[in-house]
């Protein structure tokens, strides 16, 4: 595959990675989900504008979804590592959260890859078997991005197989200009987090 350009050898494995989501992570009857609007235009750069948020809590797994005003491919279009999509997800209802982080950012190794993290927000410690990048989803963790919509999805033990919980999405858009102007955080919902969302 080394005289494929890179390009169409990503084109390839985003289908592939759909395909896969379509099979082997379909929703289920058992699922409670969530789905908001968040107005557009709230900030300033429309690709990390957040006009909506849905999330569906399975049995087994955890699936988080964010659309924004403008999409695009991570690796393309978002300026630098420190823009990212962040989710705040809330577990324990008797202290002030969030518990955990569930991450959308961009790596750079040899080449810039589009990943998800979850990770423990009170130590910073990501949490194992629980990652995945664009193009090498695994039998537990899916990262795609596809048209507007920016996903993740991971099992429910890498937040402690919590019942039930409550989210918050944020962007954080750096645009990475030098004296431009501020780090604009879009925020989803606006006001806090979710109510409680059950496991089905």
């Amino acid at each position: 595959m080394s005289s494929i350009p890179t390009s169409l050898r990503r084109g390839v494995a985003a289908v592939l990675v759909s395909l896969l989501a379509l099979v082997a992570f379909a929703p289920g009857a058992g699922a409670d989900q969530v789905e908001l609007t968040d107005p557009a235009g709230d900030v300033p750069y429309q690709r990390g504008d957040i006009t909506r948020i849905k999330v569906i809590h399975r049995s087994n797994n955890l699936d988080l979804r964010v659309r924004t005003r403008v999409g695009g491919q991570p690796v393309n279009n978002w300026p630098n590592l420190q823009t990212y999509i962040r989710w705040r997800i809330e577990t324990d209802p008797n202290q002030p959260g969030p518990e955990y982080f569930a991450d959308l950012r961009l790596l750079r190794g040899v080449d810039t890859v589009f990943v998800g993290r979850v990770r423990d927000a009170h130590t910073n410690t990501l949490m194992p078997g629980c990652g995945a990048d664009q193009f090498a989803p695994t039998p537990t963790a899916l990262v795609s991005a596809i048209g507007n919509e920016y996903r993740y999805q991971f099992l429910r033990g890498c937040i402690g197989a919590a019942d039930p919980i409550r989210v918050r999405a944020t962007f954080r858009w750096d645009n990475g200009v030098a004296n431009v102007g501020p780090v604009h955080t879009d925020y989803a919902p606006n006001g806090g987090p979710t109510g409680p969302i059950g496991a089905g």
